[in-house]
Protein backbone atom coordinates (compact mmCIF):
# COMPACT_ATOMS: atom_id res chain seq x y z
CA UNK A 1 0.00 0.00 0.00
CA UNK A 2 2.82 2.37 0.84
CA UNK A 3 4.55 1.67 -2.47
CA UNK A 4 1.29 2.42 -4.29
CA UNK A 5 0.94 5.69 -2.39
CA UNK A 6 4.56 6.60 -3.16
CA UNK A 7 4.02 6.00 -6.87
CA UNK A 8 0.80 8.02 -6.75
CA UNK A 9 2.58 10.81 -4.89
CA UNK A 10 5.35 10.94 -7.49
CA UNK A 11 2.82 10.95 -10.34
CA UNK A 12 0.86 13.74 -8.67
CA UNK A 13 4.15 15.58 -8.20
CA UNK A 14 4.77 15.38 -11.93
CA UNK A 15 1.25 15.97 -13.30
CA UNK A 16 -0.92 17.04 -10.39
CA UNK A 17 -1.18 19.89 -7.98
CA UNK A 18 1.44 20.39 -5.26
CA UNK A 19 -1.19 20.36 -2.51
CA UNK A 20 -2.29 16.85 -3.54
CA UNK A 21 1.32 15.68 -3.54
CA UNK A 22 1.94 17.09 -0.07
CA UNK A 23 -1.25 15.47 1.23
CA UNK A 24 -0.28 12.06 -0.15
CA UNK A 25 3.19 12.25 1.40
CA UNK A 26 1.74 13.32 4.75
CA UNK A 27 -0.57 10.30 4.67
CA UNK A 28 2.44 8.06 3.87
CA UNK A 29 4.36 9.54 6.81
CA UNK A 30 1.42 8.94 9.14
CA UNK A 31 1.07 5.32 7.99
CA UNK A 32 4.76 4.60 8.43
CA UNK A 33 4.74 6.19 11.89
CA UNK A 34 1.75 4.09 12.93
CA UNK A 35 3.43 0.92 11.67
CA UNK A 36 6.66 1.67 13.53
CA UNK A 37 4.80 2.37 16.77
CA UNK A 38 2.72 -0.81 16.44
CA UNK A 39 5.83 -2.86 15.72
CA UNK A 40 7.59 -1.45 18.78
CA UNK A 41 4.55 -2.13 20.96
CA UNK A 42 4.30 -5.70 19.65
CA UNK A 43 7.99 -6.38 20.34
CA UNK A 44 7.61 -5.13 23.91
CA UNK A 45 4.54 -7.31 24.42
CA UNK A 46 6.31 -10.38 23.04
CA UNK A 47 9.36 -9.84 25.25
CA UNK A 48 7.09 -9.41 28.29
CA UNK A 49 5.27 -12.64 27.43
CA UNK A 50 8.56 -14.48 27.00
CA UNK A 51 9.74 -13.18 30.37
CA UNK A 52 6.50 -14.34 31.99
CA UNK A 53 6.73 -17.77 30.43
CA UNK A 54 10.30 -18.53 31.56
CA UNK A 55 10.15 -21.46 33.98
CA UNK A 56 11.41 -20.75 37.49
CA UNK A 57 12.21 -22.89 40.50
CA UNK A 58 11.70 -21.96 44.14
CA UNK A 59 14.94 -22.23 46.14
CA UNK A 60 16.25 -21.28 49.55
CA UNK A 61 19.48 -19.26 49.44
CA UNK A 62 20.93 -17.85 52.63
CA UNK A 63 17.73 -18.67 54.48
CA UNK A 64 15.61 -16.65 52.05
CA UNK A 65 13.10 -17.99 49.56
CA UNK A 66 13.89 -16.96 45.97
CA UNK A 67 12.73 -17.77 42.46
CA UNK A 68 15.51 -18.56 40.01
CA UNK A 69 15.29 -19.49 36.33
CA UNK A 70 14.94 -23.25 35.96
CA UNK A 71 18.00 -24.94 34.56
CA UNK A 72 20.41 -22.32 35.90
CA UNK A 73 21.71 -24.62 38.62
CA UNK A 74 24.76 -26.82 38.60
CA UNK A 75 25.48 -28.70 35.36
CA UNK A 76 25.05 -32.44 35.48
Amino acid sequence: MIVLLLVTGVLYGIWGQPSDTVTIFIVILMLVTAEVLNERRAKRAISALIKLSEPTSPVIRGGQHKEIPAGSGCPR
